[in-house]
């Protein structure tokens, strides 16, 4: 009997011992798949609203929707990519054009939670996005200062609005500070004038990739921030952008693109990021 009960405990160590083993070699391989290559697609879509989209292997990060009628092209885009979760949604604004496919992913349970800006005024799209998670219980996170979050091989900082009350809708924008090993990237949702002068406040690292703010439509710090940011590239969510963004861009050797031509789609393995050519 005491034999047998030490034949026993032998065979459970050798067992823990290999699913010891076993459960490392696929951690290993989930963290080899999270840190490799990020995916940035600024999606084309129908009237220049925003979504863009960030997979790192199996996480995914969707900064803002795109309005209603953008559904189809979203979700093809999520198809031909293999993403069938979202691990954050990102709103920086609360404008159909921003949010307006929220609830639909939401009701597809795609999403794992919300981050948004607080907006205490009636918004019936935001009602709408916070009563189905409430139903799901998907978490809803109003963040009053700099959230951080790592998902796979990304670090993200959430920059909220510095107030509460805004009379222009944009000024409620997230900023967003995406960081991969090496490379950085900014996106600062619809930011006007008052939530560009609070974001000149912070100690932005130059930018591999830029967002520009407010599809292309440029206010009186607009360049400022530009040149802070010196990015490599630049992406504005629309067919043109103002003369003082092209301007500056083109000061600063900055190759700017457009989502009214097509999606722009950017790689980076942590060193350097590239535009993905056809």
């Amino acid at each position: 009997m005491k034999i047998n009960k030490i034949g026993m405990a032998a065979g459970w160590i050798v067992f823990l011992g290999v699913l010891a083993a076993l459960c490392w070699l696929l951690g290993a391989g989930e963290k080899r798949a999270d840190n490799g290559t990020i995916v940035v697609a600024v999606l084309r879509t129908g009237q220049d609203a925003d979504c863009i989209v960030i997979q790192n292997g199996s996480r995914a990060v969707m900064i803002d929707t795109g309005s209603a009628q953008d559904e189809d092209k979203i979700l093809e885009y999520l198809q031909t990519r293999k993403i069938e979760r979202i691990d954050s949604m990102i709103l920086t604004t609360p404008k159909e054009e921003h949010i307006g496919n929220a609830v639909r992913l939401l009701e597809m349970d795609m999403v794992g939670n919300i981050i948004a800006p607080y907006y205490a005024k009636q918004n019936e799209e935001m009602g709408r996005i916070n009563r189905i998670c409430q139903q799901k219980d998907i978490p809803v996170i109003y963040p009053t200062k700099t959230k951080k979050m790592i998902l796979g091989g990304m670090n993200l900082l959430v920059y909220p609005p510095l107030e509460k009350n805004y009379e222009n809708i944009n000024n409620y924008s997230l900023a967003v500070l995406l960081e991969h090993k090496d490379v950085k990237m900014v996106f600062v949702g619809d930011a006007a004038e008052k939530r560009t002068e609070e974001l000149l406040m912070v100690k932005w690292p130059e930018a591999n990739l830029y967002k520009v703010a407010d599809h292309g439509r440029a206010n009186a710090l607009t360049g400022k921030l530009l040149l802070r940011l010196k990015p490599e590239f630049a992406v504005v969510t629309a067919k043109k952008g103002d003369s003082i963004i092209c301007d500056t861009c083109s000061s600063m050797e900055t190759e700017l693109f457009f989502t009214g031509e097509e999606d722009q789609i950017f790689l980076s393995d942590g060193k350097k990021i590239v535009k993905e050519r056809e």
